[in-house]
């Protein structure tokens, strides 16, 4: 039985990953796509750079994590060097407005924004305004060519950008998620205390949404005309309560006995290829892949859409309040979902879910064009929904699966298969990417091409304090009279033109709102509707994992005893471990094949050098199209493609090198026992269950 001290020790953690990733991407906007107006194309294609390198890290720190073995565990060490690290990152990225930004000059009547209440009117404020544009020292009200003020060129921008959000990955990402899931997959592998530590985790998780929210709401009005500012301070007050969690974590929660170290070290091809010969496994990721893109897409792209959309000058407020509708609408899905998956069962619940809310988003997908702000608050009521299902009942899924990989193969990898979902999750970044290069191509323009408003000081920007926005054709000098006092919030009353329909920073083309409604409510819409094939395929049954752990308990006690396995059928034989048998584990079944053919190993090698020969064909192509046609949209096909070639390069160029000095000069022939060793040469037809799977 878990007890309460460790689950809230556990939970904190997640408390702040939540506040992080309720807020993280929004600030990331604030700052760079319009503080600093960086284009959205350049930005998705460093968005996926960054990833693709993190697709290799995550798998090289999920792999030292499981073989690593120290008195304070596997995963704690990790985490409490990555964590404090991934806060001092992500507070200077969002400092990226006060490290290049700089500050504009003061305009005229800049003075008179900063005398007392009672002096500083909205007549003498016009009076003053008039002077400047009289003798063009301020722009008028119609001013079609703007003056910039830059301090810095945007390439280093762009450096600076893409270095700290790789940091952010390793250490935020690979270095402390992964592991902190991977040691939450060790804290229990009871059926149901499983289900119970998830469901309590995802309330902690909306809880800490729910309070990032908050504070960024709270900051956001504090400088509403200066997110980026509200952004670094919400980042800061983050920091503090991450390291907070992290002392509860390492000093209450205890990691499960170490295994002995293995005395023949498994190669990196051959747990691949053990990890996807888990039957259920694949069939999970088929399932949890479209799941996550459901649940995370719509909440990442909402800014988007309040800007692009409707159309919204204001966008924290309404943010603010959609972030407490999805956090309300997670928060009761919890205990319901939980209540459904005892009472009708895993399958039914999250299919009945799905079904529901897929078919939902589609519905808003065709009939975007008269949604409101109040109907979509009505709307992330569901979104929220959409938070809770791919975390709380398939985490616990995972964790049955994990313990069926043990009773196959003697080991637990809990972090190789937290580092694949840890990628899962993240793979909507590289969706989020997709979805603003298409809005990039379809002519998105930063802040509808003005320099400042919608969030972005004008001050800072212009030097102009009195302006809500600053846009050719536009310059919206405005004052509160209801404060008596000089003020660009966005309630403000222009002082020389009407309130326009829609405030100038936030125009965008019919193209541009296509694309952000079909990823924010059609691709999710699509994604929930496919992830319902796999689910009944994917659940072990509370009877399977009960058969699971008293087989794998059983074998404990010894190493020969005969255990059923409970989802195929047929006596579990598990792998002999012995240098030929791991070594032929690195190969396919059809490369095998191939080796037995005539060529032998060499025929092997040369197959494995051709491909990594066309893998260098593909990137020396696509180097010479990027310097021929330098577009942002070729850069982020070549880094999606790029994406697969990183893990596609290292898996074939080990096994290459593998196959160059086969243990005994030979590899293991296919269907007689290659993966356990030739014991099973001799075994009956029922006992190769196993290893027939891979």
């Amino acid at each position: 039985m878990l007890s309460c001290k460790l689950i809230v020790s556990y939970c904190s953690m997640q408390f702040c990953l939540n506040m992080i990733y309720a807020n993280f991407p929004t600030m990331r906007l604030f700052v760079y796509k319009d503080a600093l107006r960086m284009p959205l194309g350049t930005m998705s294609w460093l968005l996926t750079l960054a990833k693709t390198i993190d697709i290799i890290t995550g798998f090289v720190i999920g792999k030292l994590s499981d073989e690593t073995r120290t008195r304070w565990g596997r995963r704690k060490p990790y985490i409490a060097v990555a964590w404090p690290l991934g806060a001092v990152v992500m507070v200077l990225f969002l400092s990226g407005s006060s490290i290049f930004g700089g500050k504009a000059p003061s305009s005229a009547c800049h003075d008179l924004a900063t005398l007392p209440t009672g002096n500083a009117t909205c007549a003498a404020l016009r009076a003053c305004l008039d002077e400047g544009i009289a003798n063009g020292t301020l722009l008028a009200p119609t001013a079609v060519d703007m003056p910039t003020y830059e301090s810095i060129s945007g390439s280093s921008v762009a450096v600076f950008f893409y270095i700290m959000y790789s940091l952010y990955f390793t250490t935020v990402i690979s270095g402390a998620q992964l592991n902190y899931d991977a040691l939450g997959q060790e804290l229990t592998d009871n059926h149901d205390e499983r289900l119970r530590l998830f469901s309590w985790k995802q309330l902690f998780s909306m809880i800490g949404a729910s309070v990032g929210t908050l504070m960024l709401g709270n900051f956001s009005d504090m400088y509403p005309t200066d997110l980026s500012t509200a952004s670094v301070m919400t980042m800061l007050t983050t920091a503090v309560l991450m390291l907070l969690a992290l002392s509860l974590l390492l000093c209450n929660v205890t990691e499960r006995p170490l295994q002995p170290r293995k005395e023949v070290g498994l190669p990196v091809a051959a747990q691949i290829h053990r990890m996807v010969s888990n039957p259920k496994y694949v069939i999970y990721l088929l399932m949890r892949i479209p799941m996550t893109v459901l649940g995370l897409l719509p909440y990442q792209l909402i800014v988007y859409y309040l800007q692009n959309n409707l159309q919204l000058e204001d966008v924290p407020t309404p943010r603010t309040n959609i972030g407490y509708t999805a956090i309300f609408g997670s928060i009761v899905s919890i205990p319901l979902m939980n209540i459904c998956a005892r009472r009708f069962g895993r399958p039914i619940t999250l299919t009945v879910t799905l079904g529901v809310i897929g078919s939902l988003f589609l519905v808003a997908f065709f009939l975007t064009s008269v949604l409101t702000v109040n109907m979509l608050y009505f709307l992330t009521t569901f979104m929220g929904a959409c938070l809770t299902i791919p975390y709380l009942i398939p985490d616990a899924m995972l964790g049955d699966i994990i313990d069926y990989d043990e009773l196959l193969y003697g080991e637990r990898n809990e972090a190789m298969f937290s580092m694949v979902e840890t990628n899962v999750q993240q793979f909507t970044e590289i969706l989020l990417a997709m979805s603003t290069m298409f809005m990039a191509v379809s002519g998105f323009e930063n802040l509808g091409g003005c320099e400042c408003g919608c969030g972005v000081d004008c001050e800072r920007a212009m030097g102009y304090k009195f302006a809500r926005w600053v846009c050719p054709g536009s310059v919206g000098y405005a004052c509160d009279e209801s404060a008596n006092t000089i003020t660009a919030s966005f309630d403000a009353a222009l002082l020389y033109q009407p309130e326009p329909a829609q405030a100038p920073c936030t125009v965008q083309n019919d193209s541009v709102k296509w694309v952000t409604a079909f990823f924010i409510f059609g691709l999710p819409g699509i994604c929930g509707l496919l992830a319902i094939v796999p689910i009944r395929i994917a659940v072990i049954s509370k009877e399977q994992h009960t058969q699971i752990l008293e087989g794998i308990e059983k074998l404990k006690q010894d190493a020969n005893a005969s255990v059923e396995d409970p989802l195929v059928g047929g006596l579990v034989v598990r792998p002999s471990n012995t240098e030929e048998s791991i070594f032929s584990e690195q190969f396919t079944m059809w490369e095998r094949k191939l080796a037995q053919a005539g060529g032998g190993m060499k025929q092997l090698t040369a197959y494995l050098g051709t491909k990594i020969g066309v893998y260098a064909v593909i990137l020396i192509g696509l180097i010479i199209a990027n310097v021929l046609a330098q577009k942002d949209a070729l850069l982020q096909i070549s880094f999606w493609v790029l994406a697969v070639l990183f893990v596609l390069v290292p898996f074939d160029s080990l096994r290459l090198l593998a196959s160059r000095n086969p243990p005994g000069g030979r590899l293991l022939p296919p269907g007689k026992g290659s993966e356990y060793g030739a014991e099973l040469t001799q075994s009956k037809p029922e006992d190769r269950v196993v290893s027939e799977r891979i």
